[in-house]
């Protein structure tokens, strides 16, 4: 019962994290496209600030991901919230020109603990209820995302999006102190020789690159040794291409919507809360049915219906028409988030489940990176263009989940080889 009580607790502390998190988030990140543009950027700038954001957030992760399983994953997702923390103070002074790059550089760089944050909560639960624990911290964003994004636009429209950056920072701040109360469960052995090994990494540059080199070595001793090999590997493309899909069509619609309908804040805004009302609706569903029927049949019907959705994108006319397409994209496309989350945590062993996540989520950051800087490239040339070469991204990324993504979930035949 102890026990029980024990895992409760760290469940709606996770929940209680994610809400917050969300509500602040949600609130402000479709203000910054259209920020930018009333700055006086161009679409080619807007396509550069979300490029160095993904190329830090990158990099970020990638070591994050290593640091997270070697010092613990509890201080890197705190020094990701952080960074986070600076970016939005860097937003929220008025900078212009090129100095508000500064912004993505430190919102990038909130991306070192999200590794960290998929270990810890793949930490917090079960194998058989795994895919709906993420799906109910989705559907908890997805909720905030309904109404934050329409608040946010308000605040901006009203007095301006600076203020609707200072707005969330006391809610991050409050994050920061939840995190705190996390229990970064790492084992005895593990954090003793992480220890040693900070210690040669404090005296001698070699013990640095000792480490580097053992990390990367654990991690692909944890690939090759894991339950799911070939989905393993196989995400480590997948997601690049996932990346720079979402980046061609998260840049290129607001900009899209703002030139060519006149959508203020609000009106930008509600694309996010159109997907949010979709999303609401069958996440969890799609989690149930994913815990007990099989993930891999989730994913598949997610990505395929993604890949097919946006190809209608040229034929639509009106704001109301686009906000239908993101409805149907969040109502089906993200009814396998859940199933999508567990299969990325299951497919390796736990001992690298941090540095994995951290490279998947780095890959994910660099394909978006170089998506962003597409989408501000193909605008100039066609505003539709975008959200085409994206949906012949997800039309690719379908191929490859339909090709190699395994079963992990019930009915899955795991084996998990001996390292040597």
């Amino acid at each position: 019962m102890d026990g029980q009580r024990s895992s409760a607790h760290k469940v709606r502390l996770f929940l209680a994290i994610s809400s917050v998190n969300s509500l602040a988030l949600m609130s402000v990140a479709p203000l910054i496209n259209p920020y930018l543009r009333n700055l006086g950027m161009s679409a080619a700038f807007v396509g550069l600030y979300f490029a160095v954001a993904a190329v830090v957030e990158g990099g970020a992760a990638f070591v994050g991901g290593f640091l997270a399983d070697t010092f613990g994953r509890r201080p890197m997702w705190m020094a990701g919230k952080a960074f986070q923390i600076a970016g939005f103070i860097v937003l929220a002074s008025g900078v212009r020109g090129s100095g508000i790059l500064m912004g993505a550089v430190l919102g990038g760089l909130g991306q070192i603990g999200s590794g960290a944050v998929s270990a810890l909560q793949a930490d917090v639960s079960e194998t058989r209820w795994r895919a709906t624990f993420f799906a109910a911290l989705q559907t908890v964003s997805s909720l905030a995302g309904i109404v934050a994004p329409l608040v946010g636009g308000l605040i901006a429209d009203q007095y301006g999006a600076r203020w609707a950056f200072v707005g969330i920072l006391p809610m991050l701040a409050v994050i920061l102190g939840l995190i705190r109360r996390v229990e970064d469960r790492l084992s005895p052995v593990r954090g003793h020789d992480g220890a040693e090994t900070a210690a040669r990494a404090a005296h001698s540059r070699p013990g640095a690159l000792r480490l580097i080199r053992n990390r990367v070595a654990n991690l692909v001793s944890g690939i090759a040794s894991g339950p799911y090999r070939r989905t393993a590997v196989s995400f480590l493309v997948f997601l690049p291409l996932n990346g720079a899909a979402n980046a061609l069509i998260l840049v290129g619609l607001p900009l899209l919507l703002r030139d060519r309908f006149g959508l203020g804040y609000v009106g930008i805004s509600a694309l996010n809360t159109a997907v949010c009302v979709g999303s609401v609706a069958t996440m969890m569903l799609g989690a149930r049915l994913a815990d007990r029927f099989g993930r891999r049949r989730a994913m598949l019907v997610s990505i395929l219906w993604c890949a097919l959705v946006y190809w209608f994108a040229p034929v639509l006319r009106s704001p109301s028409q686009f906000y239908g397409l993101l409805f149907l994209d969040g109502l089906v496309g993200n009814a396998a988030n859940g199933a999508f989350m567990a299969t990325l945590m299951e497919c390796v062993p736990d001992r690298v489940r941090a540095t994995y996540s951290g490279v998947g989520s780095g890959s994910t950051a660099l394909g978006a990176a170089l998506g962003s800087l597409a989408a501000g490239l193909c605008y100039t040339i066609s505003p539709m263009l975008p959200i085409l070469v994206g949906a012949t991204l997800f039309t690719a990324c379908a191929v490859i989940a339909v090709l190699f993504v395994e079963e992990t979930g019930p009915g899955a035949a795991a084996i998990e080889l001996p390292t040597a």
